[in-house]
């Protein structure tokens, strides 16, 4: 299921593997996947946990196309009320942020990170 308001967009993860397969914004894709596929014009949106390295990798790409990045990335995402879902399509309520000091998920949401 398409993340509700998104039906014209492809959204694009830029984060790692390892955040990827804890959770993700519904329907979208991994950063490889999207580098697979052929030039689209349906317009992207790419984000990440804050938005930093989704803004980094708009930047420094040569994209085609609209190309939009999440204000906030997924944290802001989960404080709209958004939804995440894991690798196999399940709703789940854990996001890998960097640190500890982005551990800023609303109430439900549990915060993991590398130490």
């Amino acid at each position: 299921m398409m993340a509700k308001g998104f039906d014209n967009y492809i959204l694009v993860d830029v984060r790692s593997p390892i955040e990827v397969k804890l959770s993700t914004l519904p329907s979208a894709i991994n950063i490889t996947d999207y580098k697979t596929i052929s030039s689209t014009l349906k317009p992207r949106i790419f984000y990440c946990t804050i938005g930093m390295r989704a803004s980094r990798f708009v930047q420094n790409q040569s994209l085609p196309g609209e190309n939009l990045v999440l204000k906030g990335g997924i944290l802001s995402w989960l404080h709209a009320g958004g939804k995440l879902h894991n690798s196999d399509g399940t709703e789940v309520s854990i996001v890998h942020v960097g640190s500890e000091a982005w551990k800023v998920t609303p109430k439900g949401i549990e915060a993991v990170w590398e130490k």
